[in-house]
């Protein structure tokens, strides 16, 4: 029998080693610890305050979840087309690291912790791409003067937005890669398997394990985010009211100044928008956590379906 290197054969091996270690860790002792302890927002102001856009973009998200794994489900079986010449056991193994990537403890805390990067720059791109660019155009308005022009003032602005925007995708698709095995392998066989065919292979680990993790992890994440959020609303629009008759108390008592009316007022107008587009959100929120329940099972089936036809393009007949 023909011996798999080194590197293949231990990770032929790793979910057993895993599962002993787990084995042995779970029988010998039993954590008495309690969990981290919180306490509901809901009644505070800064909360209720954000409640309405973080339901929208938490629905928002998984939206764009669904649509990007339909995609890369739909696509799937004609990744092995787009190859040419490459051995076909070794696309395989980059295929199988790439799917059980997606789901690995790694991948996850990882596309965890990026999707709130994520979410985070594009909330704040705005402010940031100021902040830059007008640290940039200080910078040459001291040097070049006569450069200091209005048109000059814009180029720099969309060159920063795009120059921010184009280098978070960039290190965001680095991290992720490092926690994908599928690419610690195709370093292995980088030149084997010839510059055009790693090009296309790189692009479908990318989307294998965002795929495995789409349907494995986010779209459950998704759900219990929603369902989460969904079991706040009644206090939270009670904790509206409430923060709204406080406004109106303090903008009528004694002494106000005009400032602190402005401010209050303003708070006001955020908080009945926010009212409003609680109200509006409410039904949608609800169908699409109802939804995920059916729609999650079919998502993992579809996926699996299209890792087959996958695995029986690249198994040679018996």
């Amino acid at each position: 029998m023909k011996r798999l290197p080194n590197f293949l054969a231990t990770r032929a091996l790793a979910p057993q080693l895993a599962l002993v270690s787990l084995l042995a860790a779970s029988g010998c002792t039993q954590s008495t610890q309690q969990g981290p302890h919180m306490v509901s927002s809901a009644r505070h102001q800064s909360y209720v305050e954000d409640y309405p856009a973080t339901m929208e973009s938490t629905m928002k998200s998984t939206v764009d979840h669904e649509t990007r794994a339909k995609a890369t489900i739909e696509a799937m079986p004609g990744y092995t087309k787009e190859l040419k010449g490459a051995d076909a056991s070794r696309v395989l193994t980059i295929v199988n690291a790439a799917d059980e990537s997606g789901r690995s403890v790694g991948y996850v805390q990882r596309a965890r912790e990026l999707q709130a990067t994520s979410t985070f720059f594009e909330e704040e791109r705005e402010p940031l791409t100021r902040r830059v660019s007008g640290a940039t155009q200080s910078k040459v308005k001291e040097k070049e003067p006569q450069c200091a022009t209005a048109s000059a003032d814009a180029d720099i602005g969309g060159a920063v937005s795009y120059s921010l925007k184009d280098g978070v995708d960039k290190q965001i698709e680095k991290r992720l890669r490092n926690r994908n095995e599928a690419h610690a392998i195709l370093e292995h066989y980088r030149t084997s398997l010839g510059k055009d065919n790693v090009a296309d292979m790189e692009k479908q680990a990318d989307a294998i394990a965002a795929a495995s993790y789409t349907v494995y992890v986010a779209l459950l994440d998704d759900r219990a985010r929603l369902q989460s959020l969904l079991a706040e609303r009644s206090e939270v629009a009670t904790s509206i009211d409430r923060v709204l008759e406080e406004e109106r108390v303090y903008q009528a008592e004694k002494g106000r100044t005009e400032q602190e009316k402005k401010a209050s007022a303003d708070r006001t107008a955020a908080l009945m928008k926010g009212k409003a587009t609680l109200r509006a959100f409410t039904d949608d929120a609800e169908k699409l956590q109802k939804s995920l329940d059916e729609q999650i099972p079919q998502f993992q089936r579809s996926y699996e379906d299209s890792l087959k036809t996958i695995r029986a393009q690249l198994t040679p007949p018996k």
